[in-house]
């Protein structure tokens, strides 16, 4: 045994090792200076950017999905050749829906994930999504989007239209009221 595998040894088995306390302290300062640090936090940005923009990571992610496309066709293929009570991804699918609900702690983990990644989706693509709402919006024909509104609403939307007044009213009355009785 070398003296590397001895020390790592020693290190694993002893939890008061003055290395792997030095590990956990470095590595402590690190998740601090990550949560609150600019610089650091900056730091690690550019090296995720860095880690994404590198070619073997996007060959490599190419090739993910070159392979994953490849399988799925392999798979539907093999699905329309035998279909019956339901193909392969079907199945697949459905037992791995089955299996995230039965563990609770995969479930929280996997709406985590979805939240973040809808979280950061809004955020980069923020501007495009207004302008494509604005644009969107301005297209429509008021008469035409009015008479679909009211169609979709019904007599639900006169409702809106009487208390909207209403409570425009009585919130003008009681704005008035207090300007006349304070000074």
């Amino acid at each position: 045994m070398s003296s590397i595998e001895r020390t790592l040894v020693e290190i694993r088995d002893d939890p008061q090792h003055p290395l792997r306390e030095r590990f956990d302290q470095a590595l402590r300062t690190f998740i601090e200076n990550l949560q609150h640090s600019p610089q650091t936090h900056a730091r690690a940005e550019e090296l995720k950017e860095e880690f994404l923009d590198a070619e073997a990571v996007r060959r490599f992610s190419a090739s993910l999905w070159v392979d994953a496309k490849a399988a799925l066709l392999r798979s539907a293929e093999r699905v329309r050749e035998t279909e019956s009570e339901g193909g392969t991804v079907e199945r697949g699918l459905t037992a791995f829906g089955e299996a995230v609900l039965a563990d609770p702690e995969l479930v929280a983990k996997v709406d985590a994930f979805i939240a973040d990644v809808a979280a950061n989706l809004v955020e980069r693509y923020q501007h495009d999504i207004a302008d494509l709402i604005t644009q969107t919006v301005k297209n429509w024909d008021a008469e035409a989007t009015t008479r679909r509104m009211e169609l979709a609403v019904g007599r639900d939307l006169q409702f809106i239209r009487i208390n909207g007044t209403l409570v425009g009213a009585l919130a003008g009355l009681l704005i008035y009221t207090i300007s006349k009785f304070v000074p």
